[in-house]
């Protein structure tokens, strides 16, 4: 079960990273990678130069996403 969770979180990461850099591409000129399998989980869990993998951000991710989303809950 806790699997099934983990991955569904690095899924929702993943995409949340992806709708983000493509509303940031809007003014910077396509500046981000707008394949989404760029943002998707991948398997080598090789490190970027900051020292972290594409599972790390998509759970930090959504982390970040559930944190705002209850912030904004409480203000309703």
């Amino acid at each position: 079960m806790g699997y099934i969770l983990q991955k569904f979180a690095f899924g929702v990461g993943g995409i949340l990273r992806w709708l983000f850099f493509q509303i940031l591409n809007i003014p910077m000129n396509d500046k981000f990678p707008k394949e989404i399998e760029y943002y998707s989980e991948d398997s080598s869990n090789t490190k970027d130069k900051n020292g972290f993998t594409t599972q790390s951000k998509n759970g930090f991710t959504f982390l970040l996403f559930i944190f705002i989303m209850i912030i904004i809950l409480e203000k309703i």
